[in-house]
């Protein structure tokens, strides 16, 4: 599994929000968490709009030169 979908799904997890209502929250369809979890990695815009149903939001940082 991606990285950033068990982050995902841990955030849902720690608000109390199920995978079937995230769906519903984010316009999904309640397999996309089965799919992402087993076979496939996320479109951008779908990991978006499941980010944006828990009030979080993807964004791109520049690593920090050591």
């Amino acid at each position: 599994m991606h990285p950033l979908v068990k982050q995902t799904l841990d955030i849902a997890q720690d608000q109390g929000i199920s995978k079937y209502d995230l769906a519903a929250r984010s316009g999904l369809n309640p397999n996309i968490f089965y799919y992402w979890q087993t076979r496939s990695t996320p479109v951008i815009q779908n990991l978006e709009a499941v980010l944006n149903a828990l009030d979080y939001k993807l964004r791109i940082v520049k690593n920090d030169s050591d």
